[in-house]
């Protein structure tokens, strides 16, 4: 079974060029507010437009992401039949602007329950041959991810950043060690996340990634440094062996006699050339081809992943004797 995906770039090229916009001018708004002569003595009235602004670009934003999320998901193949999701807009926006509340009164701790509601929405919503797909993280599990490999580093070189005024030669050897600490366990929350992520029930399937945490995270850590040492050259390379390494791992399975498995079918240095390619018109023509990037990436992936039945040992003598 081979996928495919059928988006062209000219069908949400405005979608995504309003996005990309938006969120630019997210970085500059409050400095244009500060620079025009009617807010210079009215802070009440410069910060009514600031909040009004903020919540203006973050809705459009949101519906936004929602229609490229829908386009993109209908237009995805498998075996020549669409995937087709029915989420509804109004509820989408509903489960957002309920968990940015939320997040605000918990003080943030209730963002991996939001992503969960997140990722469940979209899968939830997601039909192929008339069956949806139901995701079954926690958010629970997620919370103490998140607390283990993402809050307890940063607290840790926030408050040694606080002793560097007197720098002396053990803090910046301290300071180094615990970065790269930092980045090791960013690493493995990056991994830790994915295998909360890919856990899905299609039908009677159950889709996980059965990855060994070691092996990954080493590999992971191995992608970063090449696409750091080599300035980003490496970059499209690394999205290539990620998405190999990770999707071999992927079990869909029913626990009886069928079980599947994914292969891909990449050639690494014609892989690096089209991405890079594809990355490199989005940064020359600042943005505008990007729509066109993002189809011709997601379709160039999706046309090299095949899913193949995958044979017990018993299954496959009988295959080789016949």
């Amino acid at each position: 079974m081979r996928f495919d995906f059928r988006l062209k770039g000219e069908k949400i090229w405005y979608l995504i060029l309003i996005l990309f916009l938006a969120i630019s001018f997210r970085i500059f708004d409050k400095q244009i507010i500060e620079k025009l002569d009617y807010f210079k003595e009215n802070e009440i009235g410069k910060e009514i437009i600031i909040i009004s602004l903020f919540l203006c670009e973050n809705l459009i934003n949101l519906i936004l992401s929602f229609l490229i999320i829908k386009n993109s998901i209908n237009s995805i193949y498998l075996d020549d039949k669409a995937f087709v999701f029915s989420g509804q807009l109004l509820k989408f926006l509903g489960i957002v602007i309920s968990s940015f509340f939320l997040m605000i009164f918990t003080l943030l701790i209730y963002t991996p329950f939001y992503i969960r509601r997140y990722i469940n929405f979209i899968s939830s919503n997601t039909y192929y041959n008339e069956n949806n797909f139901q995701f079954n993280g926690k958010g629970g599990k997620l919370l103490g991810i998140m607390v283990l490999l993402l809050l307890l580093p940063y607290i840790a070189i926030v408050v040694l950043s606080l002793n560097l005024a007197a720098m002396t030669l053990k803090k910046i050897i301290l300071f180094g060690i615990i970065f790269i600490i930092a980045f090791i366990m960013l690493t493995s929350y990056i991994f830790y996340y994915l295998r909360w992520l890919i856990n899905f029930t299609y039908s009677d399937f159950d889709i996980t990634l059965n990855a060994k945490a070691n092996k990954s995270i080493t590999f992971l850590l191995g992608q970063e440094l090449l696409t750091i040492l080599t300035l980003f050259i490496y970059l499209p390379t690394a999205i290539i062996k990620i998405i190999q390494h990770f999707a071999s791992k992927i079990r869909i399975d029913n626990y009886t006699e069928k079980s599947y498995k994914i292969i891909t079918e990449f050639e690494t240095i014609k892989s690096w050339k089209y991405l890079g390619l594809q990355i490199l018109l989005s940064i020359i023509t600042f943005g505008i081809y990007l729509p066109w990037a993002y189809c011709n990436i997601l379709r160039y992936i999706f046309e090299r992943i095949v899913i193949e039945k995958e044979f017990s040992d018993s299954q496959q003598i009988n295959i080789e004797s016949k």
